[in-house]
């Protein structure tokens, strides 16, 4: 029954959010195409070859021997099918970033194509979906209908993640593919060739990448309530993310860096893929914790959970301090640095008491008023 009001009530928005799924990755995949197909004919053309020719330097390492050659023309097109490779079956299910772009230089164009194109509104749009799962149905008092029906709210909390975190990722997972199909035809087997292994887990890897970020946004519109707090808590989220991102390469555990947003025929490691499965659960459960004590008395607070105020004030300070110290670069080993730092921390602190107690304090504020007069 829960399904088929879910169905009758968002069919509209699911239809038009999976035409916007689909046509994200195509348009990405379309303009890797067009891509490639300008540095084709760019390494086709007299101007590549002349300049070749006048600066052979630039493109081989010893200058002499091109010029001694008796076959140039050989040596020029060995050089450009290097830079149109994009993919062979030779190439690893998963890699890193930073190896893409040191040890395969002729993929550059193809992977900064995905990053340019298409990434970061995907990013902002299935964070969005996330966060409007449950956060519209508290505004549009929705919930007041569902919990009028006599259901547990665990039971419609897990059947709504369900119904939602299906669609999404058939949708998701289809366009992947989809995206894939369209690369892979409008490129000759010469420059892009791939397993069927590669191409059923590169696109699996980027579903679950994004199906991570939209359980993210979930967890927060499932959490949040204030009408003007919750949404903007998004914003810093999503710097998080950026900086976040820039920072994979530095960390320990290098599979962390084979996180594909992309729709690429590399896909991400098994351990970051189980990662961030667990990770989904373990988002899933807190969200059922906070929806099961979800009452519609207090659905304009911030954080709808009382006992969780305390443990995200703390996460947001020290969240927001390790980013905000991260994009200044201090090494804390000065006065100057540490005075910095302080001052990171005290403003860190303002914004999270401001976005968790602000409420609180305003209702203190008007019983010391009330009490006072």
């Amino acid at each position: 029954m829960l399904y088929k009001i879910f169905w009758q009530r968002s069919k509209w928005i699911i239809l038009f959010a999976s035409l916007v799924i689909f046509a994200s990755f195509a348009f990405s995949s379309l303009s890797i195409v067009y891509n490639w197909q300008d540095s084709r004919n760019f390494y086709q053309s007299e101007a590549f070859k002349k300049d070749f020719d006048s600066y052979p330097k630039n493109y081989v390492k010893d200058e002499n021997k091109y010029r001694a050659s008796k076959h140039p023309a050989a040596i020029r097109q060995k050089y450009s099918d290097r830079q149109l490779m994009v993919h062979s079956k030779n190439s690893p299910l998963y890699t890193t970033q930073t190896q893409i772009f040191n040890d395969s230089p002729s993929n550059v164009f193809y992977f900064q194509t995905n990053v340019q194109l298409g990434q970061a509104e995907r990013v902002v749009l299935f964070l969005l979906l996330g966060f409007a799962v449950f956060f519209l149905d508290l505004k549009l008092h929705f919930n007041q209908f569902l919990f009028g029906l006599g259901i547990k709210h665990s039971k419609i909390f897990w059947q709504k993640v369900l119904f939602y975190t299906g669609i999404l990722f058939i949708v998701t997972l289809l366009s992947n593919y989809c995206a894939l199909g369209i690369i892979g035809a409008n490129i000759p087997d010469k420059y892009l060739d791939f397993t069927c292994t590669q191409f059923l887990y590169s696109g699996f890897s980027c579903t679950m990448s994004y199906l991570f970020i939209f359980i993210i946004g979930l967890l927060f519109g499932v959490g949040l309530g204030n009408l003007f707090f919750a949404p903007l808590s998004l914003v810093p989220l999503l710097f998080y993310f950026v900086f976040y991102q820039e920072k994979l390469s530095y960390l320990k555990e290098e599979w962390f860096d084979t996180w594909q947003l992309l729709p690429s025929f590399y896909g991400s490691h098994p351990m970051l893929i189980v990662f961030m499965i667990l990770a989904s659960l373990s988002l899933l459960v807190l969200g059922c914790y906070s929806f099961n004590r979800t009452s519609l008395e207090n659905s304009s607070e911030f954080l709808l959970v009382k006992k969780l105020r305390l443990p995200i004030f703390l996460l947001m300070i020290a969240s927001s301090v390790y980013l905000g110290v991260g994009t200044s670069f201090l090494t804390l080993k000065t006065w100057q640095d540490l005075k910095v730092f302080i001052g990171i921390t005290l403003f860190c602190t303002v914004i999270a008491t401001i976005f968790v107690y602000f409420q609180t304090m305003l209702k203190w504020w008007q019983r010391y008023r009330e009490n006072k007069w």
